[in-house]
């Protein structure tokens, strides 16, 4: 049994829009794998005062895309990387997350010192 030409055709026209889809679910994916990693090294690299001056994306809550899928397996190797940049993100916020906390413990010891003066100088 052969296949009819136009059913071929919906066919491939089928696997274009499958493989089309899962593209732009990647792309979407690294664009705020990227945003976050951009967010990450404006925060580290000195340049930035305040929290207020970085650019933050905007947040949305993220929803998986039922009508995908299966990933088209010629797609795997860009899904790996893209997951390695995922886990690695995750782990340089967690250490960001525990050098936040640690400093903010600094300062807050500092603050309660110079709140209470050691000694008075009363020839002044």
């Amino acid at each position: 049994m052969t296949a009819t030409p136009g059913a071929v055709e919906v066919a491939t026209r089928e696997d274009r829009r499958w493989r089309e889809a899962w593209t732009e679910a990647l792309d979407a994916l690294e664009l705020d794998v990227r945003a976050a990693e951009e967010l990450l090294e404006h925060l580290h690299d000195g340049s930035v005062e305040q929290l207020e001056d970085v650019p933050l994306p905007v947040a949305q809550d993220w929803v998986a895309d039922t009508a995908l899928g299966p990933m088209p397996g010629d797609f795997a190797d860009r899904a790996r990387r893209l997951l390695q940049r995922q886990l690695s993100l995750g782990e340089r916020l967690a250490e960001a997350m525990v050098q936040v906390r640690a400093q903010r413990r600094v300062l807050g010891k500092m603050d309660r010192a110079e709140a209470r003066p050691v000694f008075v100088d009363r020839s002044a």
